[in-house]
């Protein structure tokens, strides 16, 4: 290095030398500023969706949640379709309960029903795309993959129903639910509280002093993760959701699953659940299925998780640390330091 400084120097190119010289060494990833610290040392409420993100890395979960770069083109297009698919789900939901119709049992004239309005609330909430090819593909993907989201619901016969749809709690926005616990939080310890938006909640016969439930995360990908991957993925959502409806809702969770809604193979739905759980004609891994001792041993597991990751994260510590397979799809990963 003292030789390449002196040549540098002879040559009039020493302050580029130290810039290269600096950009090669291992960066320090703390942060330094007291008002910034202080801002992440004094946070409590935490949503399950950034823990989750945090998991997979905390230095992305620090640029997308803190940073806020502009998304790029077909990450806006991606966060847009799944947007327009939640919002449509919801409201197709409410619309349902409305007319006392559950897919599952659901007679031939009653699904024809059903599809005429799936077509008018993504009509609807697609007006504003406009009409150019990337605004057509993704209206023909959307019809497709709803009107597929109908076939599947009604192929599943169980006696567990749609009932709450968007359901908030812990400050995340009022869902127009009538048993939206927007004000409550899940204490996670530590002066820790989660937030979060459950995108369905499933229960049996609403007349019982036990009510049943299940809980379902829409997801608009190809696949889901299985509980026995929920640690190595860094998933955080369904178990945290399913304590939640427990301790927030007072509802007896049977289980939680992902529901892959672009997944073309039979593993569609994927989580955990009670092995004794009455899921009806929902083709459940066998992997997914848990005594009741070990699926509240996934729970306290998740739950210590992500106490670690939001103490982690009120300690600001964001350097590139990403779970196996987290940099394959990350829009940072030709500038990332990971491994420095």
């Amino acid at each position: 290095e003292d030789r390449l400084q002196q040549a540098a120097s002879q040559a009039g190119l020493e302050d580029s030398l130290n810039r290269c010289l600096a950009a090669a060494r291992p960066c320090d990833f703390s942060l330094r500023d007291p008002a910034l610290l202080e801002r992440f040392q004094t946070m409590d409420c935490f949503s399950a969706t950034f823990l989750e993100e945090y998991s997979a890395c905390p230095a992305r979960y620090f640029v997308n949640r803190h940073l806020q770069p502009a998304p790029m083109a077909n990450d806006a297009m991606a966060l847009e379709r799944g947007r327009i698919a939640h919002a449509v789900l919801a409201e197709f939901g409410r619309k349902m309960r409305s007319v006392s119709v559950h897919l599952g049992r659901a007679d031939a004239a009653q699904l024809e029903m059903a599809g005429k309005f799936m077509d008018d609330l993504l009509g609807k909430a697609t007006e504003e795309l406009g009409s150019n090819l990337d605004a057509r593909m993704m209206k023909a993907t959307l019809k497709y993959y709803l009107h597929r989201f109908i076939e599947l619901e009604a192929s599943w016969s169980s006696s567990l129903k749609p009932f709450m749809f968007e359901c908030s709690f812990g400050g995340e926005g009022s869902t127009g639910e009538k048993r939206d616990h927007n004000e409550l939080y899940l204490n996670l310890g530590d002066g820790i509280k989660l937030s979060g938006k459950i995108d369905r909640i499933d229960v049996d016969d609403i007349t019982q002093s036990e009510k049943h439930a299940l809980v379902i995360d829409y997801k608009m990908s190809k696949s889901g993760k299985g509980v026995n991957n929920f640690e190595k993925t860094g998933k955080l959502q369904i178990p945290l959701y399913i304590l939640a409806v427990k301790e927030i809702w007072d509802l007896e969770p049977v289980g939680g699953q992902y529901f892959a809604l672009m997944c073309e193979d039979t593993d569609v739905v994927r989580g955990m659940c009670l092995a004794n759980a009455d899921l009806g004609e929902r083709q459940v891994v066998r992997t997914d299925k848990k005594t009741p001792d070990d699926f509240q041993e996934e729970l306290d597991k998740a739950e210590a998780r992500a106490r670690k990751k939001a103490l982690a994260i009120r300690a600001a510590r964001f350097a590139p640390d990403p779970l196996e397979g987290a940099c394959i799809y990350c829009d940072y990963a030709i500038i990332c330091r990971t491994g420095e």
